[in-house]
């Protein structure tokens, strides 16, 4: 995942006159709330001390809230489904946009998931993806990670979530299921 990061980041190294700011919406991954033995062990944290390290450290705009899920990070005009939440107050993407990040991180892994169907995630998704687009910022998605959810179906779908997000969004995905995946479980 290292590798991934530095390399899904690297506008982070071009020469600036300031200091770049990255914006994360997404759920407790991006809290380090749950998953690493330590906060030093959280991506984030791992990600700023990459790049203060390389002499390009930057600023975070974590926007991330535990137990979120993508239509809490829906543009705020978005009318969701029945049995949907509504885009969060300040923790969606149109108000993250206001602050003028120079670069999304959405990180959205497994909550919901095992209910959701894959074309309504992907639909999130690509609006908020599109959101970020359209304001002319770089989007980076990543994809689903291993989660214990009961059920072999629920499990299958979180694979093929990560299948169709990386082949998506492309270079513009983040693989966060690869390292993190018991091979015995997929």
């Amino acid at each position: 995942m290292r590798f991934l990061l530095l390399a899904g980041f690297s506008f982070l190294f071009m020469p600036v006159h300031s200091q770049k700011k990255l914006l994360i919406i997404g759920s407790s991954t991006s809290t380090c709330y749950f998953g690493p033995s330590s906060f030093d062990n959280c991506y984030v944290t791992r990600l700023q001390k990459l790049y203060a390290d390389k002499g390009q450290p930057f600023l975070l705009d974590n926007r991330a809230v535990a137990g979120d899920n993508c239509y809490h990070g829906m543009p705020l005009d978005f009318a969701p489904p029945t049995g949907r939440n509504a885009p969060r107050p300040y923790y969606n993407i149109t108000e993250g946009l206001a602050a003028n990040p120079d670069v999304v991180l959405v990180n959205y892994p497994s909550n919901g998931y095992d209910t959701y169907s894959v074309e309504e995630v992907m639909f999130c998704l690509r609006t908020i993806r599109k959101t970020v687009n359209n304001a002319g910022k770089p989007c980076y998605i990543t994809t689903t990670q291993p989660r214990n959810y009961p059920g072999e179906d629920a499990r299958r779908k979180m694979a093929e979530l990560k299948e169709r997000i990386l082949l998506e969004f492309g270079t513009y995905a983040i693989d966060f299921w690869t390292e993190l995946a018991n091979p015995v479980n997929k």
